[in-house]
């Protein structure tokens, strides 16, 4: 009902409005409101509302197999193959998380953004490595992987990802005199 062209002793003129929480406002911890009536026969006068506004921290950790240097050119994953894992973690909450760490302990790091001192609501930490298949991974017949990430606001996160392994075929041929 604002502007009110008079209001009457005793009654109200009001305004009805919505506002749309912001990462800032999560960041801050509250949103601080102020209104003010005011008419020609007063001064102003304010009124100050304040309102918590409570963040919900998230992580997702995305493991992936992104590349396999296949040393005997068989188009599979085989003993001595040197496999590059990327570990991705994106900030799925509300507010922006710090010091964010993506491991895995099984690659070699080779690249990627970690540790990141702050990633923003949305934003991604990443990871880059490899691994090289062992006589070990053939026998057991496949590599379990698990990469993580984890920040000061969170728990830790896991993702894991299962290469097939296949051994190798060897085929040893002998000459015997006829």
């Amino acid at each position: 009902t604002t502007p009110c062209a008079s209001v009457a002793v005793g009654g109200t003129c009001t305004l009805i409005g919505t506002y749309t929480v912001t990462a800032a406002d999560v960041t801050t911890g509250s949103i601080s409101n102020t209104g003010t009536g005011d008419s020609n026969e007063t001064g102003p006068d304010t009124d100050t509302v304040n309102t918590p506004v409570v963040g919900s921290p998230a992580l997702n950790t995305v493991k992936a197999r992104t590349g396999n240097a296949d040393g005997d050119g068989t188009g599979t994953v085989t003993q001595g193959d040197v496999l590059t894992y990327t570990i991705t973690v994106t900030n799925t909450g509300n507010v922006p998380l710090t010091n964010v760490v993506v491991s895995d302990p099984l690659i070699t790091p080779t690249g990627g953004t970690t540790p990141c001192a702050n990633v923003a609501v949305a934003g991604t930490c990443t990871l880059i490595g490899t691994y090289t298949v062992t006589a070990l991974d053939v026998t057991a017949g496949s590599i379990t992987n698990i990469g993580s990430g984890d920040s000061n606001e969170t728990g830790p996160d896991t993702a894991t990802v299962i290469t097939p392994v296949v051994g190798s075929a060897e085929v040893e041929v002998r000459a015997y005199p006829a």
